[in-house]
């Protein structure tokens, strides 16, 4: 067994709560990077409803539904999305796009 090893299990069998403690913060580190994603993540609704309208020069922008994809690219994808350009209720839309798929390079 390497030094290494060995040194951490006798470590471990000395303190039997010790592999609780390391677990619990393993598990802490992860709950916290997870939690940092979902706050920072880039493909939000919001985010990307934005962008569009942005891109479509103010162009109303109506997400019927949104989906966020973490793998094996991360991204989103948005199903039937409308941009309305004439503000008025009985206008016809600019452009309705069945399904769009956005993804990180």
């Amino acid at each position: 067994m390497h030094p290494v090893q060995e040194h951490v299990s006798s470590a471990i069998n000395r303190e039997p709560g010790l592999a609780i403690r390391i677990a619990a913060a393993g598990a802490a580190v992860a709950l916290g990077l997870i939690l940092v994603l979902a706050l920072r993540w880039p493909f939000r609704q919001d985010a990307v409803q934005k962008q569009l309208r942005d891109l479509a020069f103010g162009s109303k922008v109506e997400i019927e539904s949104f989906h966020r994809t973490y793998f094996p690219r991360p991204g989103c994808a948005l199903e039937r999305v409308t941009f309305q350009h004439d503000q008025r209720p009985s206008a016809a839309p600019l452009i309705t796009i069945e399904i769009l798929r956005i993804i990180r390079n």
